[in-house]
């Protein structure tokens, strides 16, 4: 039997049950323990140097693994995460094998959608949300985005800006939010919808995309490119719950964003046969549904006439061509449909 070994990147999110405000975590655990298992080896302990620690949860980095909590004989025991203070257990991990397909509930690609985006989450009835803005928002949109959700009755809890995709800070924070948070919003370039889209990941609350620019698939991606060891890795998220984009904003970044993106569309027609091509040769294996999608979506794109680039039917056909190719790639429980062998 083939022996397929699974690299599993146990992100131990961990909360203080003691009281030391001198204290970090780093002191006790200095990196993200990455462990390898395989079907002969299976089994891995990592030890805390400290006794007022817990383990919040496991996640895969490149698939979906779940956590069942068991006694020391190994058996389920019903238990859930964190454990109670001073409770042993064995955790046993499976990877998740699961047909369902997450695509967003809400979706709105128009020209002043930051106005509307009150009323679109009051739809969803979404009270309650956190919003962090890329680097220099808050003073261009942040004015529109807070008078809109207050006049739709929804309770901003707070607000900032923005500017890192370390995984640490980003756990850190995720686990500060307030627990009434009933929604995370990133609203900016890649870097700070990654990071929201982690948060709502790590504390399984909706995330709503509203990017600035259209210059990838990144926005409407399960995936969040982070640091991870200062290296940047790609790790599991979830897809957006929303995808809210004001096309007035995206004709008004700078045009090397809408270049970006438009390669980024172009290049999936390559992707598509590099899928293809792996599949024939047994080192992939072709979603039909998937591939069908990521087709639709470039040929929806590369098919609209324009005359520049800032056109309306344009830049609404480009942002839904990457939002579609998004869905496309949770289909296929991967990137394979949009990006192939042009990526280094």
């Amino acid at each position: 039997m083939k022996n397929i070994q699974k690299i599993l990147w146990l992100g131990l999110l961990v909360s203080a049950v003691g009281c030391n405000s001198g204290v970090f975590i780093d002191d006790y655990l200095p990196e993200v323990p990455v462990v390898q298992l395989s079907e002969t080896d299976s089994v891995a302990r990592i030890n805390f140097k400290s006794d007022n620690w817990d383990i919040l949860n496991i996640y895969g980095a490149s698939e979906n693994v779940w956590g069942v909590v068991c006694d020391l004989e190994g058996k389920p025991d019903g238990r859930n995460l964190p454990l109670e203070n001073g409770a042993n257990a064995v955790i046993k991990m499976a990877k998740i094998n699961s047909s369902h397909i997450a695509i967003p509930t809400i979706l709105k690609v128009e020209d002043g959608a930051l106005s509307k985006i009150g009323p679109y989450l009051q739809e969803s009835n979404l009270q309650k949300v956190v919003i962090y803005f890329g680097n220099g928002l808050i003073d261009m949109f942040g004015q529109k985005v807070l008078s809109s959700l207050h006049n739709a009755g929804i309770e901003v809890l707070e607000y900032c800006e923005l500017d890192t995709v370390d995984i640490d800070d980003i756990i850190r924070i995720a686990f500060a939010l307030p627990n009434s948070t009933q929604a995370v919003i990133g609203l900016g370039g890649g870097k700070v919808i990654d990071a929201a889209k982690y948060m709502g990941f790590l504390r399984k609350l909706p995330f709503i995309s509203v990017p600035t620019s259209a210059s990838s698939d990144g926005f409407s991606s399960a995936s969040a490119s982070l640091l991870i060891n200062k290296r940047r890795s790609s790790v599991p998220a979830r897809m957006a719950y929303g995808i809210i984009v004001d096309t007035d904003v995206i004709k008004s970044a700078p045009e090397k964003f809408l270049y970006s993106g438009i390669g980024d569309m172009v290049s999936k027609i390559t992707s598509l046969y590099d899928w293809q091509f792996e599949a024939e040769h047994g080192a992939a294996q072709v979603n039909d549904f998937a591939m069908m999608i990521a087709k639709k979506a470039v040929n929806s794109f590369v098919r609209t006439p324009f005359e520049t680039i800032h056109d309306r039917l344009f830049l609404k056909e480009l942002l839904d061509s990457l939002a579609m190719s998004g869905i496309a790639n949770e289909i296929a429980g991967s990137s394979a449909p949009t990006s192939g062998s042009e990526y280094p």
